[in-house]
């Protein structure tokens, strides 16, 4: 991470083991990286990592799954979604 430039943005999915989820979502808050998450699988996603990430981008299974709302457009899962996850703030 120490070697990242300005802009860079990590990316990170939940197939990797919680531990290392967790450590990989703290190291953009030490860094200043941004921290994109894509919440797959869609039921291995921590709230608690959710807090720590920039930018979630689900594909419409994740985006049901996690909000429990019918996904039938881009803007669809959103208001799930915000009501209930909150990313870090800008």
């Amino acid at each position: 991470m120490s070697a990242a430039r300005d802009g860079c943005i990590l990316v990170l999915d939940c197939e990797v083991p919680e531990f290392i989820a967790r450590a990989a979502a703290q190291a953009p808050l030490r860094s200043g990286l941004c921290l994109l998450l894509d919440p797959s699988p869609a039921d291995q996603v921590l709230d608690q990592l959710l807090s720590l990430v920039d930018v979630v981008v689900p594909d419409a299974t994740e985006a049901e799954t996690s909000t429990d709302i019918a996904v039938d457009g881009p803007d669809a899962a959103m208001p799930g979604w915000h009501g209930r996850y909150e990313t870090r703030p800008a």
